[in-house]
């Protein structure tokens, strides 16, 4: 494979440095929006002043389930990959990619995964899907596998804009505290390069902040009182290493030749290859005219260098391993809120937020709100006694049991009778604050009664509580639509390596013989059988046995049998065709939940009872009975046609 040789080990480290100064401050405050959806919710000094005064704070997490009211949601509403054609002709490479693409979601339980990546990015604003082919179980068919990463694993050329970040010039990818097996693993020719040393990737260009929060290149640790604050994944005495993953945008001139005659365009390999191309094609012209001509043009190609710290050399550096089938990063970003534009330097960090980051002032402050009304109630449960002094006959008994109902307490009827002092009464406006405060973080997250489904008065019925559902999703449906821009994104990457994942065999196992068998069938041939004589038929010119489609005898229907090779060739095309995303067709998304579909069923079975001439097919499709089941009714359902067209010609 070609290598790169203008990059450097000292030109990646910058570009990573610059992109990780530019996320920092993002980095600081993402890990405290996942620490307080998971319940950390108090600064460590404020739990440490409030325990030496005997409080206990308490922790009301109102987030929380917030954000498992988005995940169910989202998964009650999950939706299948499919391939829509571009043209009628495509349809069938469509249904075929389709059930590859789902194939390999199911596969490695894609589907859980992209959920686990909406509850992530969901708390912090930011998460990351890393698709790819494993080849350790064959070296011949590729298994693939999606890897879910998080926000402090990946750092962009901060001039990108747009969501899929393919205007960036470069996107790193570092993996902390890797064992050298864990390195070789992945880069098994790199032994030499590695040494013995430990090799940390220090960030020397940035000033660190000393209140940050421990991300894996500089390691900080909090002034913790916990015992388990140094605690690492990695054992002190072992050799850890940070890998960085750095792709890039390497232009390269690339020649094409096009032929005016056909309008087809060939990459060629080199310039000298597209020009002895050209000069094929217009020696062959009749005519002796120029109809082929080569073009040069500029192609970003993907190129990736692999380091550890303390290494001069790289450990790898060659094209992307999906590149060119796949022309854009292989990693697939998901951003709960992104705002694109251009943000100061202090201000960088409120570009990506997540659910949290908006309201987890209004759950601290109720915290706090619920913590003071607690105080407050212990201190005065036992106000305590005025007395005369000596008044009491046992001080000890009223100091043990002063507060005890039902107690019996003698005082001395000449000193004077002591009085109880009655506690304050629990402050109103701490009350009033607190339940103003649980409405503002409903408001304030976009979650309402609507999306809660919470009935307003009688039995709604589920259409009913799911349009509310609906409706009730409009202050969160970016978030959802960000989730579906991602899941695309990762559909149309599933199908630039189709040829990787599947072998032609592997493939037609997949979509199912049955499939194969409507699809690919042709009539089997027999000679003709001339009525008169019972004997076959022959060609009167060649002696040759005319040969036509036989029938079954008892059936009336025709006899077909799988053309395989057809089969075989059609699904080599599909595997092999580059362009295949370009012009034949579209990943995009379907309905699967059960009650999407039936509520879909129950609509067109109300259209058709109105009196809408919905097909027979269309309901078969829409209902929720096995593939098989729809098979034999379709089929019944057309023998019944053809039966009836047939029989007003019997009459005659």
């Amino acid at each position: 494979m070609a290598k790169d040789k203008e990059m450097t080990v000292e030109r990646v480290l910058d570009d990573f440095t610059f992109a990780y100064d530019y996320k920092r401050k993002f980095l600081r405050f993402a890990e405290q929006d996942v620490e307080f959806s998971l319940g950390k919710q108090w600064d460590d000094e404020d739990v440490e002043v409030l325990k030496d005064r005997g409080v206990l704070p308490l922790t009301i997490n109102k987030i929380d389930p917030i954000l498992r009211l988005l995940r169910g949601l989202e998964s009650q509403n999950r939706s299948d990959f499919k391939a829509y054609p571009e043209g009628e002709e495509d349809s069938l490479k469509s249904e075929v990619v389709t059930r590859l693409i789902k194939n390999a979601i199911k596969m490695d339980e894609g589907e859980y995964k992209i959920s686990e990546l909406f509850s992530d990015g969901a708390m912090c604003g930011e998460a990351w899907l890393e698709p790819y082919v494993d080849f350790s179980g064959s070296l011949m068919e590729g298994q693939f596998k999606i890897r879910k990463s998080d926000y402090f694993s990946f750092f962009w050329d901060p001039n990108a804009r747009e969501y899929d970040l393919s205007d960036a010039q470069y996107l790193c990818k570092i993996t902390y505290d890797l064992t050298r097996d864990q390195v070789l693993s992945l880069y098994p020719e790199a032994e030499d390069q590695l040494g013995d040393a430990p090799g940390k990737i220090n960030l020397s260009g940035i000033a660190m902040d000393p209140n940050s929060l421990s991300v894996g290149v500089i390691r900080e640790t909090k002034n913790y009182k916990d015992k388990d604050s140094n605690w690492s994944a990695v054992r002190q005495d072992a050799a850890a290493y940070d890998l960085l993953e750095y792709h890039y945008k390497r232009y390269v001139d690339h020649y094409y030749v096009i032929d005016q005659r056909s309008g087809a365009m060939k990459e060629a390999d080199s310039k000298e290859e597209a020009e002895n191309y050209v000069k094929v094609v217009n020696q062959r012209d009749p005519e002796g005219k120029d109809m082929a001509s080569a073009i040069k043009k500029r192609v970003a190609e993907i190129w990736m260098m692999a380091i550890v710290g303390g290494t001069e050399k790289p450990l790898a550096h060659e094209r992307a391993w999906s590149y060119p089938a796949w022309s854009g990063w292989p990693y697939i970003p998901f951003f709960a809120f992104r705002y694109s534009g251009h943000l100061t330097s202090d201000n960088r960090h409120l570009a990506v937020t997540g659910i949290t980051r908006g309201i987890a002032d209004l759950n601290r402050e109720l915290n706090k709100r619920r913590t003071q009304e607690l105080r407050h109630l212990n201190q005065s449960a036992n106000s305590g006694w005025l007395t005369p002094e000596n008044a009491w006959v046992d001080r000890d008994v009223v100091r043990d049991f002063g507060s005890t109902p039902g107690v019996n307490i003698e005082y001395k009827l000449e000193i004077g009778k002591p009085e109880r002092m009655f506690p304050t009464p629990l402050s109103q406006g701490h009350a009033q604050l607190a339940a103003e405060n649980s409405n503002d973080i409903k408001e304030a997250s976009g979650i309402n009664a609507d999306l809660l489904a919470s009935a307003s008065g009688g039995q709604d019925s589920g259409r009913a509580i799911a349009i509310r559902q609906k409706q009730g999703l409009v202050m969160v449906q970016g978030l959802f639509d960000n989730l579906s821009r991602t899941k695309k994104r990762l559909g149309k990457f599933i199908l630039s390596q189709l040829g990787e994942i599947y072998t032609v065999e592997r493939a037609m196992k997949v979509v199912g013989e049955a499939f194969i068998a409507q699809n690919f069938s042709e009539p089997v041939m027999g000679p003709m059988i001339d009525p008169k004589t019972g004997r076959p038929a022959a060609n009167p010119q060649t002696g040759q046995p005319i040969l036509v489609p036989q029938v079954d005898p008892q059936t009336g229907r025709p006899v077909t049998q799988v053309n395989q090779n057809a089969a075989m060739e059609f699904f080599n095309q599909v595997l092999m065709d580059k362009d295949l995303g370009k012009y034949d067709v579209v990943v995009g998304e379907a309905v699967s939940q059960e009650t999407v579909l039936l509520g879909n069923y129950m609509t067109l079975m109300d259209m058709a009872k109105q009196g809408i001439p919905v097909p027979p097919d269309v309901l078969i499709d829409e209902s929720m009975i096995s593939s098989s089941h729809k098979a034999k009714i379709k089929s019944a359902i057309e023998r019944a046609r053809m039966s009836a067209q047939q029989q007003p010609a019997k009459k005659e």
